[in-house]
């Protein structure tokens, strides 16, 4: 054989190859800053009126056991003084299931002159009878049974 020749021109571009397999993922980067907070949307419809709370029931009972003559709820049936301290308050609707809360105080149709009224000094609690009434106990500072002045309010 004899000697190789001189090295011809470049032929021209050939076709584009398949692609290659995708390569492995790199590692995720750091974190970007955390953007602003968009504006707020606008206000949604009104809910559903909730359940709500049910009926309050409310007298003023004098230590007699007399109730005023003003102020207490159409449903309070009557009340009465059964001994010292203790009284009998009844309304027109059941109560059993209901929370109580009494206070000592002035009766809603009295009125008193602040410069000479003497706040009613005691204690006083409340629980259900038998028959569905409520019951308040009156005692003085020292804790026997003392008629007093009280408001009963029955939440159910």
């Amino acid at each position: 054989m004899g000697p190789q020749g001189p090295t011809g021109s470049t032929g021209p571009r050939g076709q584009r190859g398949p692609a290659g397999a995708t390569g492995l993922a790199g590692p995720t980067g750091p974190t970007g800053p955390e953007g602003q907070a968009g504006p707020t949307g606008p206000t949604g419809p009104q809910g559903p009126p909730g359940a709500g709370g049910g009926p309050v029931y409310h007298v003023s009972v004098y230590g007699s056991g007399i109730a005023s003559l003003t102020g207490n709820s159409p449903e309070f049936a009557g009340s009465s003084r059964i001994g010292a301290g203790l009284y009998r308050v009844s309304f027109s609707v059941g109560t059993g299931t209901c929370g109580r809360v009494a206070t000592l105080g002035m009766p809603d149709d009295q009125e008193n002159n602040p410069g000479f009224f003497t706040p009613i000094r005691g204690e006083i609690s409340t629980f259900e009878d038998i028959d569905g009434d409520v019951i308040v106990a009156t005692f003085d500072s020292t804790g026997n049974a003392a008629d007093r002045n009280f408001h009963l309010v029955v939440a159910c």
